[in-house]
């Protein structure tokens, strides 16, 4: 029996619409794949005597690090975007010392530590003298309490206004820091989860002219929730703000939160625009501790060396002296490099 015209129609739109729903359920399970693959780390900051930064040079280090950890369009359709971060912890069992670091996965380490000294030229990330990243052995169980911060108006308002002069106001870290070695007795976290944006996810401020570039989520973790409490203060109605941080609902999903947290793993959802954060206000938040700082933390006092050169002479390396065959002419050896400098060597 002849199918009519329109049973054609429908057979067509049916077969679009149900081969649209095997593509989308392919790209969500392997979005979920490649998130449940992923390893973060920690990385520590070592700080020195005197770190100091302008605002401006902060910001070009925030948008060097996002830059360097986003994906290409293509790759993020299929594999997700990666995230990275800053840990701003407290353990008294670990001396009763602040600690800074930088979360990612480790092959983001090398261009984000390259994107910091944008800010801070002696800093080092993940090392102590030589370049050789290591993260750190953190001894993190699931934290009993933990909330999450949201802004509380739509993303326009900042929650700081960088137009302000804040220099020799304490940062938002070191308010963080304070207050965590304020409280002495336990253990306590705060992690900046950062993701930077596609290129449609922002939007331009009539006032400041800049995009929105990242999805901030502010956790924090701690043995109590009044603690969290305590140190969401530390967080809220910051210089000039127009904007501020609110705790957001989790009646259902704190269990699942305080699981992840361990190991870093970023929200499944991270498009909200109460998470949406211009460069310059995640630069504030993550401008680092002057010497001001009160509270214990692990400093330095060397400056960072300059990377060795790459280069080395030709009377030291013997790859110096190699050829590529493919252009040589027909019959001809080249000479290797014992030979090269023994011939040198007479003609000297």
């Amino acid at each position: 029996m002849l199918l009519t015209t329109l049973e054609k129609v429908g057979l067509l739109i049916a077969f679009t619409a149900g081969a649209l729903v095997v593509v989308l359920a392919l790209e969500v399970a392997r979005r979920l794949y490649v998130r449940h693959c992923r390893v973060y780390h920690a990385y520590r900051i070592n700080l020195t005597a005197n770190d100091q930064t302008q605002l401006q040079s902060m910001v070009q280090a925030v948008g060097a690090m996002g830059q360097a950890v986003a994906a290409l369009p293509t790759s993020r359709w299929w594999r997700g975007q990666p995230a990275f971060g800053l840990l701003v912890g407290y353990d008294p069992r670990d001396g009763g010392e602040v600690t800074l670091a930088l979360v990612c996965e480790p092959q983001h380490v090398p261009a984000l530590d390259g994107a910091l000294l944008k800010a801070y030229p002696n800093v080092r990330v993940g090392f102590d003298f030589e370049p050789l990243y290591r993260p750190m052995q953190l001894q993190i169980g699931v934290p009993p309490a933990l909330i999450r911060l949201r802004k509380r108006r739509e993303a326009s308002h900042p929650i700081v206004d960088i137009a302000e002069e804040l220099e020799g106001i304490e940062t938002a870290i070191e308010g963080l820091a304070d207050a965590m070695a304020a409280q002495r007795t336990h253990p306590a976290a705060v992690w900046f989860c950062i993701v930077p944006t596609d290129t449609g996810a922002g939007y331009r401020r009539a006032r400041h002219r800049q995009t929105e570039q990242f999805y901030v989520d502010i956790q924090i973790a701690a043995h109590d929730r009044q603690t969290c409490k305590m140190l969401s203060g530390t967080l809220q109605n910051l210089p000039g703000a127009e904007n501020t941080l609110e705790r957001r609902p989790m009646l259902l999903r704190r269990r699942l939160y305080r699981r992840r947290f361990p190991s870093f793993t970023p929200p499944l959802r991270m498009r909200d625009q109460a998470k949406l954060f211009s460069g310059s206000e995640l630069a504030y938040l993550m401008q680092l501790p002057s010497a001001r700082l009160q509270a214990p933390i692990r400093r330095i006092p060397e400056p960072r060396l300059p990377a060795a050169p790459n280069v080395v002479s030709a009377a030291e390396d013997d790859s110096a002296w190699r050829y590529d065959r493919a252009n040589l002419p027909v019959g001809f050896e080249p000479l290797d490099g014992e030979t090269m400098h023994r011939m040198l060597g007479r003609a000297a």
